[in-house]
């Protein structure tokens, strides 16, 4: 399981566009993924859902050395359009390497059914010996209504890399071809159910020739809106399959379970886990996970709590605390709990 988890880094490292690096803060707080919950990160699976998500600014990483955004508009004739730059780049492991990455988008509904296209660029350089990583891809997505679901959306994508190493090129570029699709059927106004399915074969992991890589995923998830819509229950159960060059096969099935809720007008708390309940290496884990949204007119604050943070503050309450910083021989600088990712957004 290690050398495969290896391979596959290594193949991202060079094809950072392929996946994005982090969830956004909401999903994170949540424990759940883009394919059961409704989120901004569609923009990224299914470009053609630009449209639906447009008219909001986002900015991500506030806690983070190096931050990261973007902004999507709506014109009534051309569509949704989308610009994020600076995305992190999948297995950066040179500090001192920036990000140069660009993911433009658009999206438009054509007599019901919408369509999208994205493409995404990054060149990473280490020093000024000519030497780089680079990717880029596209992916395309489609919209469409059938009888059976309320909405099917498919989605198509290739990405592919190059290096050089003090001038000298390396072979055998790695690529990866991901292939998509996500229904939804609308049980009620407030009850959902999703079905989704990914297919992402890749090659020359590493730049290693001879190398191949697949990766399936399959799953079921359910949305329940609660309190008028002010609340959200969701569940999941997910399968996945993993296949390198020279490791062996890896199947998982994986559990999510989510819970959001609007206590005022200003704040929503979530929580929620994921759980490996099998793993053909014999791994078996649960992870705890809490977030929340502060929210202020348009704008919008997510927040990813480290759960042990929030644990011990509970346990350890002391007079004088404030909600987000604690002061600490008169100076308020540290957090009551440890936030791990913050995103801000603003809707217009």
């Amino acid at each position: 399981m290690k050398k495969c988890l290896l391979m596959l880094l290594a193949g991202f490292m060079a094809l950072g566009a392929s996946v994005k690096a982090n969830a956004s803060a909401r999903l994170d707080g949540m424990g759940a993924n883009v394919y059961a919950v409704e989120d901004l990160d569609m923009v990224f699976v299914y470009p053609n859902t630009t449209l639906e998500y447009s008219n909001i600014a986002n900015i991500r990483g506030l806690e983070a050395a190096n931050q990261y955004g973007g902004l999507i508009l709506k014109d009534d004739a051309i569509g949704g359009m989308g610009l994020f730059t600076n995305m992190p780049v999948i297995g950066q492991s040179d500090p001192a390497a920036t990000p140069n990455r660009f993911n433009l988008m658009w999206g438009n509904n054509f007599s019901g059914t919408t369509f999208g296209v994205a493409l995404n660029y990054s060149a990473t350089s280490w020093d000024s010996n000519n030497t780089y990583n680079r990717d880029m891809g596209i992916n395309v997505g489609v919209g469409l209504t059938a009888d059976t679901f309320s909405q099917i959306d498919i989605h198509a994508s290739y990405d592919t890399g190059s290096a050089a190493a003090a001038g000298t090129s390396a072979n055998n570029a790695p690529s990866i071809i991901n292939i998509g699709a996500l229904a939804q059927k609308d049980l009620d106004a407030n009850n959902d159910l999703r079905m989704f399915a990914n297919v992402a074969l890749g090659s020359d992991a590493g730049f290693l020739a001879n190398t191949s890589s697949t990766n399936v995923n399959v799953g079921l998830a359910g949305n329940r809106k609660v309190n008028d819509g002010k609340g959200l229950v969701a569940t999941g159960l997910m399968i996945n399959y993993t296949d390198v060059t020279g490791s062996s096969d890896d199947y998982q099935l994986l559990w999510f379970g989510s819970v959001e809720a609007k206590v005022a007008d200003w704040l929503t708390l979530r929580t929620g886990g994921n759980a490996t309940l099998y793993d053909a290496t014999g791994y078996a884990g649960f992870a705890f996970k809490t977030g929340a949204s502060i929210n202020w007119q348009n704008f919008i604050l997510d927040l990813d709590v480290n759960p042990a943070s929030f644990e011990n503050s509970i346990a350890h309450v002391e007079p004088g605390e404030g909600i987000f910083f604690t002061n600490v021989n008169g100076n308020a600088d540290n957090g009551i709990v440890t936030v791990t990712e913050a995103d801000l957004s603003y809707k217009f």
